[in-house]
């Protein structure tokens, strides 16, 4: 098979589908179990996947807690806030504000910068990387959550890399369904849930 056995169909006839509904799918994002489903079985799928699939779930889950602080906005409203090039469409200017508010505490913002930090490599990086590639791994080790979660007994081996990662996805999208009604602003601990993402080295 070569070139020449594909034949190029005219843009009109092009297999695609439109500008609006490619769009439409970034704000088809699941949630509840659903999601965590999603976080908990996505040990088997790449590096990369994992950084930029579970990422994308914690930036919708961090919008809608606070969206969730603020009075009901209409659709127009949530858009010049949230969409496009508005004040809030980035992780970074969402973390920056939920920390402001006192909506997250400051190693859930360390925590969350760093799985951003983490996501922006491994989507804007072409050569191969993963969990174990040094500049990755000394990230994963700085964080936080695994050790909260999961306190170190005697004898216990250390997560891997990539472990530290899905351990500390999984804490953070528990925190960020927390409760919040309303125009009610609260700082809520790191629940003490044990994920089924061990994979230990």
């Amino acid at each position: 098979m070569s070139l020449g056995d594909f034949k190029l169909l005219p843009p009109s006839e092009e297999i695609c589908v439109s500008g609006a509904s490619l769009k439409s799918l970034s704000k088809d994002v699941p949630g509840g179990l659903e999601a965590l489903n999603i976080i908990r079985s996505s040990i088997h799928h790449s590096d990369r996947e994992i950084a930029i699939v579970c990422t994308s779930l914690l930036e919708y889950s961090l919008g809608n807690l606070l969206e969730r602080s603020f009075r009901n906005l209409s659709s127009d409203q949530r858009r010049e806030l949230f969409e496009g090039t508005a004040p809030l469409s980035t992780f970074s200017a969402r973390i920056a504000i939920s920390y402001a508010l006192a909506i997250v505490d400051k190693s859930i913002k360390s925590d969350l910068d760093l799985v951003r930090q983490i996501r922006n490599a491994f989507a804007h990086t072409i050569k191969p990387l993963n969990f174990d590639t040094p500049v990755i791994a000394d990230c994963c080790k700085r964080l936080l959550a695994p050790e909260e979660l999961h306190p170190p007994k005697k004898g216990n081996a250390n997560f891997s890399h990539k472990s530290r990662f899905l351990i500390t996805v999984e804490g953070l999208w528990f925190f960020l369904q927390g409760p919040m009604t309303g125009s009610q602003i609260r700082t809520v601990t790191r629940p003490k849930i044990s994920p089924q993402t061990s994979d230990q080295t």
